[in-house]
């Protein structure tokens, strides 16, 4: 697997020119914008989801010219290659909200602002990773089933679903009329627990995503 990880690490750095183009675009904002409360979120979002689809990229890249069927020839089982799939696009929208607390903590100083609190910076940087898990576990499937075409359609679906709450915004709000309720007590739970409960519902969702992804590959003709 740690080839695989080599690999696919080359492949997404070899992007330097989208990488240029993608970091002077958050540092426009972070030199334009001073609202940490907006800012912040915003950042850490921007380089989380950016990292997040540059993961999947490296499928793109496997298979171009058949290239995971070249792979699967060398001594890599199957669930090795979905295992280092899913290590690398985590451990890739890790990176990215790592990167974005060493922009922010640059930019603030620079501009001679004060840093937001480290309780706030990692709070926004892990409920953005726990968001790109999440995610994941839905894109990688698809993507190993569809190829190219599942990422468009995971784009999709996630179009289609905001749309739809949008639009229903309202209705919604009268179906769930114990939503403030839930809300208040959700906001009074221990913040450990809290984060523990949605740690743990991302590594479930991580896991079933990991053992369709492994079903679906083993019985994809290559």
């Amino acid at each position: 697997m740690k080839g695989l990880l080599i690999k696919d690490f080359k492949l997404v750095f070899q992007s330097s020119f989208r990488f240029l183009i993608l970091f002077v675009v958050a540092m426009l904002f972070l030199a334009t914008n001073k609202d940490t409360n907006w800012l912040v979120p915003y950042i850490v979002s921007y380089t989380t989801m950016i990292a997040f689809i540059f993961g999947l990229t490296s499928f793109s890249y496997d298979d171009f010219e058949n290239g995971t069927q070249f792979l699967l020839t060398l001594p890599i089982t199957r669930k090795t290659y979905v295992k280092e799939k899913y290590v690398f696009c985590m451990g890739l929208c890790l990176i990215g909200g790592l990167f974005s607390l060493l922009l922010l903590t640059c930019a603030f100083t620079i501009r001679g602002m004060e840093l937001p609190a480290m309780g706030f910076l990692l709070q926004n940087t892990l409920g953005n990773f726990l968001g790109s898990m999440v995610l994941l576990s839905l894109a990688i499937p698809f993507q190993i089933k569809f190829g190219t075409t599942g990422k468009n359609i995971v784009y999709m679906v996630m179009c289609v679903i905001v749309i739809v709450l949008v639009t229903l915004a309202q209705d919604l709000k009268s179906v769930f009329a114990n939503a403030d309720i839930l809300l208040e007590n959700i906001s009074n739970m221990d913040e450990r627990l809290l984060w523990a409960i949605l740690c743990l519902i991302a590594i479930m969702l991580l896991t079933i995503s990991y053992g369709i992804s492994v079903r679906i590959l083993k019985k994809k003709e290559l």
